[in-house]
């Protein structure tokens, strides 16, 4: 045999080897299912997520009022309540929210969150007051994120126990605690159910699945924006590679993709009413986006809740402390091994782009993305596509998980290891959670108000960033009367101006500026001010007849007066 022959036959053997550890020769056995949870699984399962919310989430279940800030937990709490009083009184004017009078669709100037507010809507009908709510579907979406994983899991044929790893990984994934404040990033559970789907679909090729597709990638879309674009991201590479390694049949490749596009159709009608008001919002800064850009280093640097929080590896921003523990990196290192096989390797493939994702602009496709594809303008955060990376580093530790499990010789030796994982990682999440209790009620002076009272609002103090404008919409919650303050992630002009305009209320021309932006009644609250200019102010609004005093109360120690402005 010549050199060259024996080189090239060489060659081939090399090739083929590798291909075989990637998993490039595995093929879909027809006939043979995939793993499937029973219901004794799955009730074991939830029990298990409920119980490690109980150990790590146990100051929350002791305060269903405590959020971590009096900032977005508020504002979602406004979403939710606002989405369930309007889907009664007025469907057809769900975005004209009662914030930034006169100003139209503000609902679209952030996530409207539908799906989760839709779901806790049936609380606040019943009387459920909406902290408490809002506290049930938080907590709620740590069981459901772990199970849909535990789901997925095992229909990537993980063993229980490989797959109680899957699900405990992502459902407590560090990430989910530095977000802890913002609702709508909670809402997981559809990202592993959407992978679930077209798993099954390419795998049986029923068309139940297809069904379950559409709606799973929809659902996302409506319960938070970021993540359905995210996650469309992630199964566009996930299920060709799957359906590439697998070779299914073109016919099942083809459903699974149009499943997904059926999935983003079905988004358009928000995607419209929001690219409706893109002239008033405009278009998240470069520089934003940029600031907001993950780096390689971000992946080393704990968030202040954490058991590692002491550490300061790198000096970052918020929202870029993405260090996922140390858990889920070795176990997810042990599942990445070689041989990985068909499943794995699209878990790899899809996972490498979420991480490319999170790097935003320092990344390699983000920024041609971002000039091209409408909804990524709107969006600030690029580095939040580390939920996805989590999701991989929760599935490919199940694999590890398996492999280390596979070592011990008998069942019991599995359980004891498999309780001794579970263990650790519960410790090493444990997260260092500070609570602040809110408000069970308003103050009494929004007594008299109402959206049929026909009043427009204006309550001062007023800062775009400071605290008083989420309590003012925490506050709304109870009464829906029409305002001109409002907080959101983009400020309309009119309200920039309405904060510059107002500055030195109630002196020179700050009263004649509200009669002609038609405000009828203005609250003025002692607590978020100064006793001294709070005083001052009640004397110059009493001097002025212009003014009449409506209702005069005291909140937390203070005074707090409503009054009503001729126009």
């Amino acid at each position: 045999m010549s050199r060259n022959v024996r080189g090239a036959v060489t060659t081939q053997a090399f090739v083929r080897r590798v291909a075989a550890q990637l998993g490039l020769f595995d093929r879909l056995q027809p006939g043979v299912p995939s793993g499937k949870a029973n219901r004794r699984e799955l009730i074991l399962v939830t029990a298990g997520l409920v119980v490690s919310v109980a150990i790590l989430l146990n100051r929350q279940l002791l305060d269903w009022y405590g959020v971590p800030d009096p900032g977005d937990p508020l504002f979602s709490m406004w979403r939710m309540g606002w989405v369930a009083h309007q889907v009664v009184a007025d469907p057809r004017h769900l975005f004209d929210t009662n914030t930034f009078y006169p100003e139209r669709r503000t609902l679209t100037y952030s996530d409207s969150m539908l799906l989760p507010a839709l779901t806790a809507a049936p609380l606040l009908w019943i009387g459920v007051p909406v902290a408490v709510a809002y506290t049930a579907l938080l907590l709620s979406s740590f069981v459901l994120s772990g199970v849909a994983t535990y789901l997925l899991a095992r229909a990537l044929s993980l063993s229980p126990g490989a797959a109680w790893m899957s699900a405990l990984l992502f459902a407590f994934c560090q990430y989910r605690f530095e977000h802890y404040s913002h609702l709508e990033l909670q809402m997981t559970h559809w990202m592993p159910l959407t992978l679930l789907a077209a798993v099954r679909l390419l795998s049986t090729g029923a068309t139940r699945y297809f069904a379950y597709l559409v709606l799973a990638a929809t659902a996302q879309w409506y319960s938070s924006m970021y993540y359905g674009v995210f996650l469309t991201i992630y199964a566009g590479v996930f299920v060709p590679v799957l359906a590439l390694v697998w070779r299914p049949g073109w016919r099942r490749f083809a459903a699974a993709t149009a499943a997904l596009f059926c999935g983003l159709a079905l988004a358009l009608p928000l995607a419209r009413v929001y690219k409706s008001t893109e002239g008033d919002r405009g278009i998240r800064d470069t520089h934003a986006v940029a600031y907001f850009s993950a780096r390689l280093l971000d992946y080393l640097q704990p968030h202040h809740r954490s058991v590692y929080g002491e550490w300061q590896v790198v000096k970052t921003v918020g929202e870029r402390h993405l260090f996922p523990h140390f858990t889920p990196l070795v176990l997810a290192a042990a599942g990445a091994w070689p041989p990985i096989g068909a499943t794995r390797l699209a878990l790899v493939a899809s996972g490498l782009i979420a991480f490319d994702g999170s790097l935003g602009f320092n990344g390699s496709w983000y920024r041609l993305a971002y000039e091209n594809l409408q909804p990524l303008r709107s969006m600030r955060v690029p580095a939040r596509f580390a939920v996805l990376v989590n999701l991989t580093l929760a599935l490919l530790g199940g694999f590890g998980a398996a492999r280390l499990l596979a070592f011990a010789s008998t069942p019991p030796h599995r359980r004891i290891l498999l309780a001794l994982l579970t263990v650790v990682f519960l410790l090493e999440c444990l997260p260092t959670l500070k609570l602040t209790t809110m408000w069970r009620r308003p103050p009494f002076l929004y007594s008299s108000l109402g959206p049929r009272s026909g009043a427009i609002l204006f309550e001062y103090p007023i800062n775009i960033m400071d605290t008083e404008n989420f309590a003012y919409q925490y506050f709304s919650t109870w009464h829906w009367t029409k305002t001109v303050n409002g907080y959101s992630g983009f400020f309309p002009k009119s309200y920039q101006e309405l904060e510059a305009s107002t500055e030195g209320f109630p002196t020179g021309n700050t009263v004649t500026y509200l009669q002609g932006r038609g405000v009828t009644h203005v609250a003025v609250h002692c607590a978020f001010w100064t006793e001294e200019a709070c005083a001052l102010a009640h004397e110059r609004i009493e001097s002025d007849p212009r003014f009449r005093l409506v209702t005069s109360t005291w909140w937390e120690g203070k005074p707090a007066r409503l009054y009503e402005l001729s126009r």
